[in-house]
């Protein structure tokens, strides 16, 4: 049978190619790959690869149909951020692996990497999880490149931790290769141009778990707030993981929004409000506490509930339609899935669980939440006793 075999190129120096992968260069009758990585190698068969997946799937058809040996470069790893994902076509692949350049870079810093965190920014716009990363210390490798350069991502790392160490590699086992250490605002100043291949390593910081913002720290008006202990409840509840996709129906002014959108910085949160102030509001938030993984939807559920499955759903404001919400919550929610809401009222309690219980859901819990505060500074050390707050946990069967 006809093979189509993906070659990982490595870094991008030839010498740290793999042999098979020269052998089977040798032995193809085409060769795809980018322009630049076609350049290194002489073929009497090259075809510049395609970004446009429909195209690819019609011409590896094609070549697989008329070639014994077709081979695709992919530069690095082909199993580390390539396309290797998008190749699940009915196609006879191979691959071979190879040197990543964030490999390539920690031979060069004698580092082990089993203990980094690797972030993948080349080409993705969201920002969540390497802020949140930055926040609490970990050592980790960037790559860097597309919507956003090596010298955004260090100005970043500058205004979180300034003083933290990293170091820059450029152009990684190519000719005019340069690594540069020193504190990431050092670093901020290192002239880089467009065509530069960057990562950035940045050295372990201080070690913190996901905390909370204090009420204080919020922008906020009239529009309903949740304090900082219902907005704890609420995202222990929900038990979140990172890549999780949430709904949140009734952000209000987006306390509970940014908490859950920190927990799940490589997923993504919709929030339906139908405030447009609260909405606006909710949007200058994300922007103050840097959250990008938020889509704030200006509507009255259920009314343009995304039509997508949901790992966890939030009902914080009904608007009087807690009925046709949680039915249309139970459509959306995936098998497994968390709901939870709150509730001010013993008859809102009622309701919510009936209508819970009406609908494909199992492990019903209940819970009311009564806290008081101490404020240190007062003399006396009297108790402000916080409104009362009722959650309503269930998962889908």
């Amino acid at each position: 049978m006809n093979r189509i075999v993906i070659i990982s190129t490595g870094p991008g120096n030839p010498q740290y190619l793999l042999p098979i992968a020269h052998q089977v260069i040798a032995q193809s009758q085409v060769l795809i790959g980018r322009l630049d990585l076609l350049d290194l190698w002489e073929h009497q068969n090259k075809v510049k690869l395609t970004v446009n997946m429909n195209n690819l799937f019609h011409q590896l058809i094609e070549f697989q149909n008329k070639y014994e040996l077709t081979a695709v470069l992919i530069s690095g790893d082909a199993t580390l951020f390539s396309l290797l994902n998008n190749f699940h076509f009915p196609l006879n692949i191979e691959v071979i692996p190879g040197i990543s350049s964030f490999q390539y870079f920690c031979s060069r810093l004698k580092i082990n990497w089993n203990t980094l965190k690797i972030i993948n920014l080349h080409g993705n716009k969201k920002l969540s999880s390497f802020i949140l990363a930055l926040e609490q210390g970990y050592e980790m490798m960037v790559f860097t490149g597309g919507h956003h350069s090596a010298t955004d991502l260090l100005k970043i790392a500058a205004l979180v931790s300034p003083n933290r160490r990293g170091t820059l590699g450029v152009n990684l086992s190519l000719p005019g290769e340069f690594i540069q250490s020193g504190t990431v605002q050092e670093l901020c100043n290192t002239h880089l141009s467009q065509s530069d291949l960057a990562l950035i390593y940045l050295s372990p910081g201080e070690r913190k778990g996901i905390g909370f913002f204090e009420d204080e720290d919020y922008i906020r008006t009239n529009i309903p707030f949740s304090k900082k202990e219902t907005r704890m409840m609420v995202c222990s509840l929900l038990e979140l993981s990172p890549a999780m996709t949430v709904l949140e129906i009734g952000g209000g002014s987006g306390g509970i929004t940014i908490d859950i959108a920190r927990r799940i910085s490589e997923g993504i949160l919709f929030s339906l409000e139908k405030n447009q102030e609260a909405c606006q509001l909710i949007q200058q938030n994300c922007e103050r506490f840097r959250i990008d993984n938020v889509q704030c939807i200006h509507s009255t559920a259920p009314n343009d509930i995304p039509q997508k499955l949901f790992d966890r759903i939030f009902i914080g404001g009904s608007g009087g339609s807690l009925s046709s919400i949680i039915d249309n919550s139970s459509k959306v929610l995936k098998k497994g899935g968390i709901l939870v809401m709150t509730a001010l009222s013993l008859l809102h309690v009622t309701e919510g669980i009936n209508l819970i219980k009406n609908n494909p859901f199992q492990s019903l819990s209940i819970f009311q939440q009564s806290i008081s505060r101490i404020d240190p500074n007062d003399k006396n050390l009297m108790m402000k006793s916080l409104n009362p707050i009722f959650f309503i946990k269930a998962v889908k069967s």
